[in-house]
């Protein structure tokens, strides 16, 4: 672990009650002028012995150092969600007097922990605001678009869960989630409390910066505004084109004047066979001024060819003249052409095309 705030900057309150038997340990900055966001180590496994854990106890410490509050807590193993939802409904009703922001709060978990700290972070209410997951998997259906997390990918250890983390990762990226994983190359599992080494020091700072920044600031707000273009999008990687079609039409009522989101309703209209509709929007896309000219007035053109709306075809690769080196190969080949070669136009609009770079 990286050197530890000082018994003078860290300000303890412990074994507070929250439910029934189960109790809480407080990590305090000793210095605070407001009410202090809380990251709270997820006990994901409900052992009577994880409050106290010298993994658990060094992160809740480090993060006052942040100006953060750090929590350890008890669960038991069979009502773990439950309890961690008890943790959260105390914090809101006893956040002034534990000099907390409980509306900020994010989700730390390790190793088997994960088992139920990752899906937490997936499911719980607003107040949780990211999640930092350290050498673990966990089931999750769906990532959430407006929940930053933090994967910590430990190098040396075993081959099956760093698939397994990887897996979920790219799961993320296919929901087009907000998440970043680290990759600890030279990392044991357990790293951060067994390898003294500047990687796990490193390791250690960065996701602080991760914590802080997704608990304080516009960050965490700016993602949530950027959900619906965000979930468009990844609508698109995964080809999932009637939820790509409904997401963007959606979009070009509160954004009119954005190119991308009719090139991108365009995309999906042609990829769902609504010539017409598709037509419609790359034209608007054009219109407007898209930065891709040359993409959007080829696939315009293409769709042109297929309506048999030659005159039209015509008039797309005039306006995208510039970019045709880019599409002249399929131009010269792609059956879909065939009746635009056979114009008296094509040889002159296709004679002087350069070779394009490579």
């Amino acid at each position: 672990m990286a050197p530890l705030p000082g018994e003078s900057a860290v300000q303890i309150r412990r074994d507070i009650a929250y439910s029934g038997p189960l109790a809480f340990d407080l990590y305090l900055p000793a210095k605070r002028e407001r009410p202090v966001p809380v990251v709270i180590m997820v006990n994901g496994i409900g052992a009577d012995w994880m409050r106290s854990h010298v993994q658990y106890t060094g992160w809740a410490r480090a993060v006052t150092a942040r100006g953060l509050a750090g929590i350890t807590m008890d669960t038991r193993e069979a009502t773990v969600d439950d309890d961690v939802k008890a943790l959260l409904a105390y914090l809101k009703s006893h956040a002034t007097e534990l000099g907390v922001d409980a509306s900020h709060v994010a989700l730390w978990s390790c190793s088997a922990n994960v088992r139920r700290g990752l899906p937490l972070v997936q499911t719980l209410g607003p107040e949780v605001r990211s999640g930092v997951v350290y050498y673990g998997t966990g089931e999750v259906k769906n990532f959430r678009l407006d929940r930053p997390v933090l994967f910590v990918r430990a190098g040396l250890d075993n081959p099956g869960l760093n698939r397994a983390i990887d897996a979920l990762v790219m799961q993320a990226m296919r929901d087009n989630a907000p998440v970043e994983l680290l990759n600890v190359a030279a990392g044991t599992h357990g790293f951060d409390v067994r390898d003294d080494a500047e990687f796990s020091r490193a390791a250690i700072t960065r996701t602080l910066d991760f914590l802080e920044s997704t608990l304080r600031g516009p960050l965490t707000d700016s993602i949530v505004a950027g959900v619906p273009l965000a979930g468009a999008a990844g609508a698109v990687f995964r080809e999932d084109w009637k939820a790509a079609a409904e997401a963007y039409t959606a979009l070009t009522i509160s954004r009119p004047s954005d190119p991308i989101v009719w090139e991108r309703l365009g995309q999906a209209k042609a990829a769902l066979g609504d010539r017409a509709a598709a037509i419609a929007a790359f034209e608007k896309a054009i219109a407007i001024g898209t930065p891709n000219r040359g993409i959007v007035g080829f696939a315009l053109a293409r769709l042109q060819a297929e309506a048999g709306e030659i005159d039209k075809v015509f008039a797309a690769l005039e306006g995208m003249k510039n970019f045709l080196r880019f599409f002249a190969a399929e131009l010269r080949t792609a059956p879909v052409f065939e009746a635009v070669r056979r114009d008296p136009r094509y040889e002159p609009l296709i004679r002087d095309v350069p070779v394009p770079p490579r």
